[in-house]
């Protein structure tokens, strides 16, 4: 089993912001189909983050080009541009879900063992 350096380095803040989802999903989503879901990608989520941070990035920019596409033409019909949502799938597939993952790397090794809110703000301040 793969285990993400964040969660084997000893941060914290970072296992205690993943314990506190897992517990928040599970009490939240027992026995819900939702809650299994959302269960299963934080599972994914710690497993395999790269990943999953990649495809949720490529589902994320898909669905929000469909839907500017939708909102630009004022319907959805037969003419939507599927290549220009396939290249914008690709590009947060390839480009912006991994360039977030190592930002987020980087800016926990740039502030590892700080917690406090002002670090916190500093790194979300930097994205």
């Amino acid at each position: 089993m793969h285990v993400d350096p964040i969660f084997a380095s000893g941060d914290r803040g970072a296992r205690a912001t993943y314990s506190w989802a897992m517990a928040a999903a599970q009490h939240r989503g027992q026995g819900s189909v939702l809650g299994l879901a959302w269960n299963k990608y934080l599972q994914q989520l710690q497993q395999k983050p790269l990943r999953t941070k990649a495809l949720t990035s490529a589902c994320i920019a898909g669905l929000s080009d469909v839907i500017a596409q939708r909102i630009i033409k004022g319907h959805f019909s037969t003419d939507h541009n599927w290549r220009r949502t396939l290249a914008i799938v690709f590009y947060g597939f390839l480009w912006n879900g991994p360039s977030a993952h190592f930002w987020q790397k980087l800016m926990e090794w740039l502030f590892k063992g700080k917690s406090d809110m002002a670090t916190v703000l500093k790194k979300a301040s930097s994205s």
